[in-house]
C-alpha cells in the first residue's frame, strides 16, 4: 500500500467517531417553528408565529427572562390557536441542554398536578399544560374551560411535530 493510500485509510478511521448520531442532549435542534402548524388537533392558528431569542426574550417574558437565560435558553416560538371551545397559546422553548429545560420544568411542577403522557414528562394544571422533550420545554396556556382531554390531544399533536 502506498503512503497516500495509507493516509486516506487512516483519515477515514479518525473521522468515524464524528459520523454517528449526536448524543441525546443535542437532540431537538431543528426548526421549532415548524411544529406550530396552521391546524392542530382541531385548533386553527390565529396569529403569526413569533420568535424570540436571547437578545429579545424580555419582550415576551420579562418577568422570568433572567431565570430562563441562566438555564441556557436559546429561543422560543409562540403562536395563538382557537377553536369553538376557546383559545390557547403554545410556547416552544429551546435550551442549549436538556438540563436547562429540566430545571425550568421543575420550577413549575409542584407534584400534585395531573401527569400527562406527552413528551418525556408532562403535567396539566388549571389553565396550563407543560411538557418536556429533551432540550425543549413546551407550555400550553389556555383561557377557558377547555377539557383536559382536548388540551392533551393538542399537546400530543404538537409533540408529534417536534424533531427528536
Amino acid at each position: 500500500m502506498t503512503r497516500l493510500g495509507l493516509a486516506i485509510l487512516l483519515s477515514g478511521f479518525l473521522l468515524l467517531p464524528f459520523c454517528g448520531e449526536r448524543p441525546k442532549d443535542n437532540a431537538n435542534n431543528g426548526d421549532i417553528k415548524s411544529a406550530l402548524r396552521p391546524n392542530l388537533a382541531g385548533f386553527s392558528r390565529s396569529t403569526d408565529i413569533r420568535i424570540f431569542n436571547r437578545e429579545n426574550l424580555w419582550q415576551y417574558n420579562d418577568g422570568a427572562a433572567e431565570i430562563f437565560l441562566a438555564q441556557g435558553f436559546e429561543k422560543i416560538a409562540v403562536a395563538d390557536y382557537a377553536d369553538s371551545q376557546g383559545e390557547l397559546t403554545a410556547e416552544i422553548y429551546l435550551f442549549s441542554k436538556a438540563a436547562g429545560a429540566d430545571s425550568i420544568f421543575a420550577r413549575y411542577f409542584r407534584g400534585d398536578e395531573k401527569r400527562v403522557d406527552v413528551g418525556d414528562r408532562g403535567f396539566i394544571a388549571p389553565g396550563q399544560l407543560i411538557f418536556q422533550r429533551g432540550r425543549l420545554l413546551v407550555m400550553i396556556n389556555y383561557y377557558s374551560d377547555i377539557p383536559d382531554t382536548i388540551i392533551a390531544d393538542f399537546a400530543g399533536g404538537l409533540c408529534a411535530g417536534l424533531s427528536r
